[in-house]
């Protein structure tokens, strides 16, 4: 009868805490396979890459030159000491370095993303996003992160910035990119052939010289 009492007179405050236990428990990862169960009911997100080993992984990136640069960049290979995928151009040059993942092509209800690290630059420089080989800022007049001609629209700040893209619907797929100043940018891409390959790149003009680093690639679904 007491008991009874008991769970009766407290049955809110026994319903939160177990709650906040259930919740506890969907938020732990597995530390073999890297991957967080959110919930049940919300997408399972896992590390693809973050650039700790000691050389690239070909099993997971192809690694070209820029399609529109005259050559691959002075600096394109994982930093072993920051555990980071890092580029640069160290004198002026038009050069250019694309990375795409080959070992997941997007279909709807997917989304990834990765950490992009803008360092320095100086003449025209920028980094790219690439939908199935095709590049944004060919798509958006100037959307890309850094300078061509004039500031692209997406930002040309130094620092950190979060870029995902989510590929909500048939034929297309939402940009959204975290600046390092807290503010967003972002943009729907149209008429894209379902699954989609994802890349990422860095680009310098003639007069161009950058450092640009990228981290923790995530795919959830």
């Amino acid at each position: 009868m007491e008991l009874d009492k008991f769970m009766a007179k407290n049955k809110a405050f026994i319903g939160v805490v177990l709650g906040v236990i259930v919740l506890s428990l969907a938020f732990q990862s597995s530390e073999v396979t890297g991957q967080q169960s959110i919930s049940p009911m919300l997408k399972s997100c896992k590390f693809y890459d973050r650039f700790n080993s000691q050389t690239l992984n070909t099993n997971k990136w192809s690694e070209s030159p820029d399609f529109q640069s005259g050559g691959m960049m002075d600096e394109h290979f994982i930093n072993t000491s920051k555990r980071v995928y890092h580029t640069a151009q160290i004198s002026p040059s038009d050069k250019g370095v694309k990375l795409e993942m080959i070992r997941h092509n997007f279909t709807v209800g997917d989304s990834v993303s990765v950490d992009l690290n803008y360092i320095s630059g100086s003449g025209n420089r920028m980094n790219r996003i690439f939908l199935n080989g095709n590049a944004l800022d060919l798509t958006v007049s100037y959307g890309l992160i850094g300078y061509w001609g004039q500031n692209g629209t997406i930002s040309n700040q130094l620092g950190k910035y979060k870029v995902k893209a989510f590929f909500d619907a048939p034929n297309s797929t939402r940009i959204k990119i975290k600046r390092p100043d807290g503010s967003y940018w972002s943009h729907t891409v149209t008429n894209l052939n379902y699954p989609v390959n994802f890349g990422i790149g860095t680009r310098t003009g003639g007069n161009g010289m950058i450092h640009m680093d990228y981290d923790d690639v995530i795919l959830c679904r």
